[in-house]
């Protein structure tokens, strides 16, 4: 099974407007990680794998 490209495999994204991984967000250096240290962005559930870090495999038949 491959990770999960929306959430990098970690099962987490930010709840930012652009909802990126949270691994980009865990690897920011201490200053600049201000905003998850105040809890201005948390992490939450991948939608695409549902907090699983595995890839979501489509079962339709025809599915890319």
């Amino acid at each position: 099974m491959s990770k999960c490209l929306r959430c990098d495999g970690c099962g987490k994204i930010a709840d930012s407007d652009s909802g990126e991984a949270w691994t980009a967000w865990e690897a920011l250096p201490p200053g600049s990680d201000i905003a998850v240290r105040l809890g201005i962005v948390k992490p939450v559930p991948c939608p695409v794998c549902n907090g699983s870090g595995v890839e979501a495999i489509r079962a339709e038949k025809g599915a890319p």
